[in-house]
């Protein structure tokens, strides 16, 4: 992948943060042991997506057994960061995880002719499958030459 796209989303990553986040994947066997995070990955969202959602409210879900408190922020131009809680119960307990999402924002077009010119055959969808993504969210899908 070319390094215009790979730079916006490790440059703010703290090196024990990918570290983690590569030694999960790896554990889990969703990548190689050999996979670099750093080099290969990349999270893309649409400005029509960013556009969408005020980021300065905080968005709650509430339910029986689960709670998800979303906090939406925009450090930069290019940049829609998402800080995610939720609590499950568990038994007579709550259980607490948290997550922070760095995503690039960058039209999926452009993505598409860097994709090609990468030798992968992409395309853009508008869904996984059936489902229907939010205003400004799209699925890239590719296969390389």
């Amino acid at each position: 992948m070319a390094p215009r796209l790979r730079t916006a989303h490790t440059a703010d990553l703290e090196p024990a943060e990918l570290r983690a986040e590569e030694t999960t994947l790896k554990k889990f066997g969703f990548v190689p042991q050999s996979f670099d995070l750093k080099k290969n990955t990349i999270d893309l969202l649409t400005e029509r997506f960013a556009a969408q959602r005020d980021a300065s409210p905080l968005h709650a879900q509430v339910h029986d057994d689960w709670v998800i408190v979303t906090r939406y922020s925009r450090p930069r131009p290019e940049r829609f960061d998402r800080d995610i809680t939720v609590f499950r119960r568990v038994d007579d307990a709550w259980r607490r995880t948290d997550e922070h999402h760095r995503n690039v924002l960058f039209e999926a077009d452009r993505a598409i002719a860097i994709l090609r010119e990468e030798g992968v055959d992409a395309s853009v969808r508008p869904a996984f499958g059936e489902e229907t993504l939010p205003e400004g969210l799209v699925v890239l899908a590719g296969v390389r030459r």
